[in-house]
C-alpha cells in the first residue's frame, strides 16, 4: 500500500482504483482503474493528476475529477512537467515520448535517444533520464532535449 500526501488531499493506492481522501481521512473520490498503478503524480498547482500503469497513463482534472486523457502504452515510466504542460513517457523498449497537454490536439511525439531509457523525471528547467547503457543518469535543459538525448550530456 502506497500513499502520497499533498497540501489538501492524501492519495492512497493499494488497489486497482486510486482512492482520494481529504486530510481528515474522508473518502473524496475513487478513480476507476484496470491495473495497479506504477506511478502517480500531481502537478505542483494540484490541477492535474496522472496515474501510470504498464498499460496506460490516465490524466485527471482534480477540480472535477473528470478524465482528461488516456495515453495508451505499454509504459515503463512517466513524468509530468511542473507546470503540467508536458508529459514525458518511456515505453518498454526504452523509447522516449512527449505530449503537449495544453494542446487539445496534442499527439505523442517520439524523441530519438541514443540508448534505451529506464526512467525519466522533469523539473522546471531540467529533464533527468536514466539510461540502460552508457552514462546511467543524464540531464539536460528541457529546451534542448533533442540535443541532449542525442549525445551532448551535461
Amino acid at each position: 500500500r502506497c500513499s502520497v500526501r499533498f497540501r489538501n488531499v492524501r492519495f492512497v493506492l493499494g488497489t486497482r482504483n486510486s482512492m482520494i481522501f481529504d486530510t481528515g481521512g474522508k473518502l473524496i473520490k475513487t478513480l476507476p482503474g484496470d491495473l495497479l498503478p506504477k506511478r502517480i503524480h500531481m502537478a505542483e498547482d494540484e490541477s492535474v493528476l496522472f496515474v501510470q500503469t504498464y498499460e496506460s497513463i490516465k490524466i485527471w482534472h482534480t477540480g472535477s475529477w473528470l478524465l482528461k486523457a488516456v495515453i495508451k502504452g505499454p509504459w515503463l515510466n512517466a513524468a509530468l512537467s511542473p507546470g503540467a504542460g508536458t508529459m514525458y513517457a518511456v515505453d518498454f523498449e526504452g523509447n522516449l515520448y512527449t505530449v503537449d497537454l495544453l494542446d487539445e490536439r496534442g499527439s505523442l511525439r517520439k524523441i530519438p535517444v541514443p540508448d534505451p531509457l529506464t526512467t525519466v523525471d522533469a523539473g522546471e528547467e531540467w529533464l533527468v533520464a536514466g539510461f540502460a547503457r552508457g552514462h546511467a543518469v543524464r540531464r539536460a535543459s528541457r529546451k534542448d532535449i533533442d540535443l541532449f538525448l542525442t549525445g551532448s550530456a551535461e
